[in-house]
């Protein structure tokens, strides 16, 4: 029986799994590029605007540095969330040209591989992260922690059907559904200009544009 045991573990293909793991990663990474090179062009094609990211800003909130910052929010006296900072945008136009007038924008790229929703909070899906951002805007925690008057959360997915998936986990929360904007990534190769294709907000039925 030991023999067996061991000769069913041996021949598990960890080899196949790992390229698939790092098929994922490659994927999403050229996702991000994909955006990030959007974006920039957007601003270049923008009288006065100008993007900076997370390489280019100075660090914020405990000087730490926004790729290392993580953070807490609490839903509840049993329910606490833990969320981390993983890319933010930020550009100056002509017609918001003080800092604190423009909205921060943290950057979310969902290739369709994590769940929606799902029954409990303690496992990973695309709804506890909306919680965690709206607390974090309830909590005022983007003003004491990164020093943003402002932010909102952009998230590119795979399909138009994955969008509607994400707005409606979206409409399930209480309140702050208009600090999250959705765009696929057809319309977004389509439109080309990512700053003024109509981005779908957390709220049915409503559009916005990054620029006013």
């Amino acid at each position: 029986m030991k023999r067996e045991d061991s000769s069913s573990f041996r021949s598990i293909r960890w080899s196949e799994k790992n390229r698939s793991v790092g098929r994922i990663f490659f994927e999403h990474a050229l996702l991000v590029s994909d955006v990030m090179v959007a974006l920039e062009l957007g601003c270049r094609g923008t009288n006065g605007a100008s993007l900076l990211t997370d390489d280019s800003m100075p660090s914020l909130g405990d000087g730490s540095g926004p790729r290392s910052i993580k953070w807490h929010v609490q839903l509840s006296r049993h329910v606490s969330l833990a969320s981390s900072l993983i890319t933010y945008l930020h550009w100056r136009s002509p017609t918001r040209p003080a800092r604190s007038s423009v909205p921060f924008y943290f950057l979310e790229v969902d290739r369709g591989t994590m769940p929606v929703v799902r029954k409990n909070l303690t496992q990973s899906s695309f709804y506890r992260k909306l919680l965690a951002y709206g607390a974090t805007w309830s909590q005022s925690i983007h003003r004491t922690l990164f020093g943003f008057h402002r932010f909102r959360v952009l998230t590119v997915t795979t399909s138009a059907a994955r969008v509607k998936s994400l707005i409606d986990a979206c409409s399930q929360l209480k309140s702050g559904h208009g600090l999250f904007l959705f765009l696929d990534q057809a319309t977004l190769e389509k439109h080309g200009d990512v700053l003024t294709v109509q981005w779908q907000t957390g709220r049915q039925g409503e559009t916005s544009t990054l620029l006013p």
